[in-house]
């Protein structure tokens, strides 16, 4: 459908809870995820881009977990290059060094990162899942970071995840939030649940 236009419409609640969760003082963890099609990554680019917030914006591939981290890193120091090129070799020595670099840029002011298709990264066997709730534990929950984890596998975010077996499942999210985007149908006002 060339030259057509999507429309975004009839979202005002999500986005105003995105605002919500934007405007504290700490870290946030968002999870959406749903069926691939029903506008996650619609929906947050939206509001990154009308609000005009300051984004890491990377989508996982299938890869090799090495590869995953070296694209992730790349994503990473294009944001602290602005418009330098990124030399092709580049990666950080992990994801802890990556995020490091990160919450040296969010040190300031707020900083979105979008982790999308982060299932692939489960799916790969990627080291971050594991180290996720160690850096968000020690240093990301008190933070001016905003980080989603987006995706479309529903089992392995639901198992993997958001389940008491997930490394995740265990992190203290009093002072930060989730975004559960997770309706098997389009999204609508009633499929977005923040917990507060």
């Amino acid at each position: 459908m060339k030259g057509m236009q999507m429309v975004f419409c009839d979202r005002k609640n999500e986005l105003k809870g995105l605002d919500d969760l934007y405007a504290r003082d700490r870290g946030i963890l968002a999870v959406a995820y749903g069926r691939r099609g029903i506008g996650k990554t619609t929906l947050i680019q939206h509001w990154i881009t009308t609000r005009r917030h300051r984004v890491i914006f990377w989508n996982a591939r299938p890869m090799s977990p090495q590869g995953q981290l070296q694209s992730f890193s790349q994503a990473v120091r294009a944001f602290a290059l602005h418009e330098g090129t990124v030399p092709s070799d580049f990666t950080y020595a992990s994801w802890d060094d990556a995020f490091e670099e990160i919450l040296r840029f969010a040190q300031q002011e707020r900083l979105v990162v979008v982790l999308d298709d982060y299932d692939q990264l489960i799916a790969c066997g990627s080291d971050l899942p594991r180290s996720l709730q160690r850096l968000w534990d020690h240093r990301l929950q008190d933070s001016k970071v905003m980080l989603f984890l987006v995706g479309s596998n529903v089992r392995v975010f639901e198992y993997d995840v958001l389940s008491y077996r997930a490394p995740l499942c265990c992190m203290d999210v009093r002072g930060g939030s989730r975004i559960c985007v997770h309706s098997r149908s389009p999204i609508s006002n009633r499929a977005c649940q923040i917990s507060r």
